[in-house]
């Protein structure tokens, strides 16, 4: 198992960014806190560097308000000009802002690639203003693979649940109810 598995959930167990319970109207069985990241400045600087070598080639990065933290670091260690939405759910011409024209491949920095609506509607808006988005960067693949579009994660949710169960940070039974959930969940 990577080493970087380990290092991300401990970081996000210890500081509540990775939290489990019932959340939300679909009863999740955990969620991702990442609103939390810019108050854990080293764990926020290690995904930037861990993210890094995944950007590729690319000569534009498009991210979502959720993940502007990651993309302005990633564009300032890059120097990859960051063009990000507003959430606004306008037109693409209203809702992106930053340096974009026609025909730049772009990376798609995102905090959890699920079976996510948002997901599409940056893609769709990115190619309606001329950027092609090449690959996502996620921090956490759901592994739902609802997309044709590559996947550059740092974590996996198999791998996620697999460190968890080694190293006995839940129960087996918390374990199942968020495998029953994913399995539900990924159609």
């Amino acid at each position: 198992m990577r080493c970087i598995v380990s290092e991300l959930i401990e970081a996000f167990i210890e500081t509540g960014i990775l939290q489990f319970g019932s959340f939300g109207p679909d009863q999740s069985p955990m969620r991702f806190n990442f609103h939390l990241l810019p108050s854990y400045p080293d764990i926020l600087q290690m995904l930037i560097d861990r993210m890094q070598p995944l950007v590729g080639d690319v000569n534009r990065l498009l991210c979502s308000v959720e993940t502007m933290p990651i993309g302005i670091g990633l564009s300032l260690q890059s120097g990859i000009p960051l063009v990000y939405s507003q959430g606004n759910n306008e037109a693409a011409v209203y809702d992106l802002v930053g340096a974009y024209d026609i025909g730049h491949p772009a990376a798609l920095v995102i905090n959890i690639l699920a079976n996510d609506d948002q997901v599409n509607r940056l893609v769709a808006s990115a190619r309606g203003v001329g950027l092609n988005i090449h690959h996502i960067l996620a921090i956490v693949d759901f592994e739902y693979k609802q997309t044709s579009i590559e996947c550059r994660s740092l974590v996996t949710i198999s791998e996620m649940l697999t460190y968890l169960r080694q190293n006995q940070h839940l129960r087996a039974p918390h374990l199942q109810v968020i495998e029953r959930w994913l399995s539900h969940h990924q159609g």
